[in-house]
């Protein structure tokens, strides 16, 4: 019996997380990240509008905007950043890092921009149903597409970016670079279920403002 619990209390320990070293090693790494670019990072957030973020054509994208990382166990549910506040996402986008929950610098890299399309789901169900009624029915939607992400809804958050910058590049320049070499772009997807067989599924494209950062860096934004 005594194998028996020794067994279950390893198989339901968690392994041990030390924050200091965490958190100590990543200010390392976002020093370093500093140090190779022109402008640091929070340079180059302090000049965003993050208004720019919940922009987009309605024709394309149910929504879009900016959130930062999931966690249940931080206690920041936003961060207020250049008078704007920053809330947590519950549905979309990266989780943190274990150990960086509650660091403002981590949250802030990696509070990530978004634009959803509605796939399709079931309508039409009410509480009025009988077994002779058809209920929910399904619908198709849109289709998730990266060319509209990035040439719809990126094109003018990276115009914005480069009218604050020292740089020649194009925001259409940029837009192909990215197309080709979407590495940094991230899919995740979400369903809002109803009463009485409805729902809707939902999809979408989303990026990091430290993957926007770098992105810009490695092809001479700044």
């Amino acid at each position: 019996m005594k194998y028996i619990k020794k067994y279950e209390a390893k198989k339901n320990s968690k392994p041990h997380i030390d924050n200091e070293e965490v958190l100590k090693n990543y200010q390392y790494y976002i020093e370093d990240l500093d140090e190779t670019s022109p402008i640091t990072f929070d340079q180059f957030i302090n000049n965003l509008d993050f208004n720019i973020f919940s922009s987009h054509d309605y024709d394309r994208f149910n929504e879009a905007g900016i959130y930062l990382p999931k966690d249940s166990n931080s206690h920041l549910k936003f961060l207020k950043i250049s008078d704007y506040n920053l809330y947590r996402s519950y549905e979309y986008g990266p989780h943190c890092t274990p150990g960086l929950q509650n660091n403002e610098d981590f949250l802030k890299r990696n509070a990530f921009f978004y634009a959803e399309v509605n796939t399709g789901g079931a309508s039409g169900g009410s509480c009025w149903d009988t077994g002779d009624d058809d209920g929910a029915q399904p619908y198709e939607g849109r289709s998730l597409d990266l060319n509209d992400f990035i040439y719809s809804y990126m094109k003018p958050i990276l115009e914005h970016i480069l009218s604050n910058q020292a740089t020649t590049k194009t925001a259409e320049e940029l837009c192909d670079v990215l197309y080709h070499n979407p590495n940094m772009i991230r899919e995740d997807s979400r369903c809002n279920h109803e009463y009485y067989g409805n729902y809707d599924d939902y999809e979408c494209h989303y990026m990091t403002l430290e993957s926007l950062f770098k992105f810009l860096l490695q092809n001479e934004g700044f």
